[in-house]
C-alpha cells in the first residue's frame, strides 16, 4: 500500500514467525488475542489496585467476581488433566 520494500519483508518476518509458532504448538489465534488484550487488562489491574489502595481483596469482594475466578479455575483443569494423563503415558 505504501510502495515500501519494509512492509514486504516485515511480512515476510511474521508469516516465518507464525510458521515456527504452528510448528512448536502454539496457538497464533492465542498469541495475537494476548498482544491486543494484555495491554488493556493490564491498565484495568493497576486501575483496580489504585481504587482499592493497593489491596489485592478487591478481586475477590464481589459475587460476580468469585464466579469468574470459579470460571477460570474450571477452564483450566482440563489442561492440566490432559497434561497428567500424558505424562503417566510416558511413565507406563
Amino acid at each position: 500500500m505504501n510502495n515500501n520494500l519494509f512492509d514486504v519483508w516485515l511480512m515476510i518476518g511474521f508469516g516465518v514467525a507464525g510458521y515456527f509458532l504452528e510448528k512448536g504448538g502454539f496457538s497464533t489465534g492465542a498469541l495475537v488475542l494476548g498482544l491486543i488484550l494484555g495491554p488493556i487488562a493490564e491498565l484495568g489491574f493497576g486501575q483496580s489496585l489504585l481504587m482499592s489502595a493497593g489491596s489485592p481483596l478487591i478481586f475477590f469482594e464481589r459475587p460476580l467476581c468469585i464466579l469468574l475466578w470459579v470460571i477460570t479455575l474450571l477452564l483450566m483443569i482440563p489442561a492440566f488433566t490432559g497434561t497428567l494423563k500424558k505424562s503417566k503415558n510416558k511413565v507406563d
